[in-house]
């Protein structure tokens, strides 16, 4: 009875399996015990169970019920791992190209941010650069159907959006990166809204500004900025990523500093609390021309009023750090984007152990950019965008699934240049959307809003 059925499952295998090419990454295990991994062509694929003996046929060896009823679970999980992909296969075919649930025009878009006021919804979009980088940044606004603009900000080769409230006021801070390549001192701006616009509120000096975290401890409101570049002589070429990135505090007008930190080419800060603690984490992308460099954890010191670092994180020119719990447990995710030496590396789940960060996961990636995690009815998924390959920007980007144990691939998506993904929620319907930057021959190139289909983001 048992050899029968291992008849019968390997002609159905040998019919219709798409397997992993031998010398690609290291594919992730399923939940089915079976592989889906991703290959050298960043595509979704399947490894074979590495028992030669069930992918030759040779079931006369097997001398117990035991081995037999093992070899039938390892089958049965490989078929139920082809289905998986044939489900990420379809969701791939149906998001390839930007025939997705809609097309948003943008040019060098590098950040999403959606945010919600007086019930309606609006989408921050930075572009950083299309010839120059003196251009507005745009505000869209739902209609309904689609997202279309609503207001225009001006903006100096912007990184990022950054959304909060203060009581009951609405805040948007821009990040603004650099007027010139050799002009990196450029103030950032913090605008505020009234009646039904936002307006100027307060510039603050910034150095090559790439993020801006807004987080609150005590009821007292801060801000932290992720300095990334300074010019040593103003005009000049000559710049260094050894900069002070800065804490701000509210004091009930404005933002004002209280506490430096040196950070080395900071493109990122990531709040977050564990039990009563509050936590910072910076992504540290390059010392000079070093890649390979420690991204570093600080803890707040509620006596001295600062953070205080605990930890040093071995990152490879990090570039996005994201924060989420999955069944009590809290995990930090980084997005490593080049290692001085290629853009395929792996970026890096870890998780907390109650004092410290330990790695727990790495995750094969391409110049990745941005991580957004995303649950939905009790499933959690990780998106990744990747900017570049190393030859091209028209790269997929990839959502991958937790599987009870870790991240499997699970869906992939035609990108161009990604920079940012965004997760939002609008009348009950989840989107998702990517900001696309370059395609290798130019910035003025659409984004994308992908739509949940109750199985994939199509």
């Amino acid at each position: 009875k048992h050899t029968m059925r291992i008849v019968l499952w390997m002609g159905v295998l040998l019919a219709c399996v798409s397997v992993c090419h031998a010398q690609g990454p290291a594919a992730t295990s399923s939940s089915r015990g079976a592989f889906v991994g991703v290959d050298e062509d960043q595509n979704l694929c399947l490894t074979p169970p590495t028992d030669g003996r069930v992918m030759l046929g040779e079931i006369d060896v097997l001398a117990t019920i035991s081995q037999q009823a093992t070899l039938i679970d390892n089958l049965q999980a490989y078929v139920g791992a082809q289905e998986e992909l044939n489900v990420a296969l379809q969701c791939r075919a149906q998001s390839n190209g930007f025939d997705m649930s809609m097309a948003l025009a943008t040019r060098g878009a590098v950040d999403f941010e959606s945010f919600e006021i007086q019930g309606r919804h609006y989408l921050a979009v930075a572009t950083h650069r299309i010839v120059h980088y003196e251009y507005e940044s745009t505000i869209f606004v739902w209609d309904g159907t689609q997202f279309t603009p609503y207001q225009s900000i001006p903006t100096v080769g912007a990184r990022s959006f950054r959304h909060f409230m203060i009581k009951d006021r609405h805040y948007l801070a821009v990040a603004n990166f650099k007027r010139s390549d050799e002009e990196y001192d450029v103030e950032s701006e913090l605008f505020q809204w009234q009646e039904g616009m936002f307006h100027p509120f307060q510039q603050i000096p910034t150095k090559g500004a790439a993020d801006w975290e807004h987080f609150v401890i005590d009821d007292q409101d801060y801000l932290v900025v992720a300095n990334n570049i300074v010019s040593v002589t103003p005009g000049k070429s000559l710049a260094t990523y050894r900069v002070n990135s800065t804490v701000f505090k509210w004091d009930g007008g404005q933002f004002a500093p209280i506490q430096d930190i040196l950070t080395y080419g900071a493109f990122d800060w990531e709040h977050f609390e564990i039990e009563g603690e509050h936590f910072l984490v910076v992504a540290n992308n390059n010392d000079e021309s070093i890649r390979n460099i420690d991204s570093m954890l600080y803890r707040w010191d509620g006596g001295q009023g600062q953070l205080v670092r605990i930890q040093r994180i071995p990152t490879h020119g990090a570039c996005d750090w994201e924060h989420f719990v999955i069944n009590g447990t809290h995990f930090l995710a980084v997005a490593n984007i080049f290692d001085g030496d290629t853009y395929r590396l792996n970026s890096e789940v870890f998780k907390w152990d109650g004092s410290q960060l330990v790695s727990f996961q790495k995750i094969s990636t391409s110049a990745a950019a941005d991580l957004q995690h995303v649950e939905i009815d009790g499933s959690h998924f990780l998106a990744v965008a990747n900017n570049y390959d190393g030859a091209s920007y028209l790269v997929q980007s990839h959502v991958f699934k937790w599987d009870g144990n870790k991240f499997v691939p699970f869906q992939q998506i035609a990108t161009q240049g990604a920079r940012s993904w965004e997760y939002f929620e609008i009348s009950g319907t989840r989107y998702l959307g990517v900001a696309n930057n370059f395609n290798g021959n130019s910035y003025e190139i659409n984004s994308a809003i992908l739509q949940w289909n109750s199985r994939c983001f199509v």
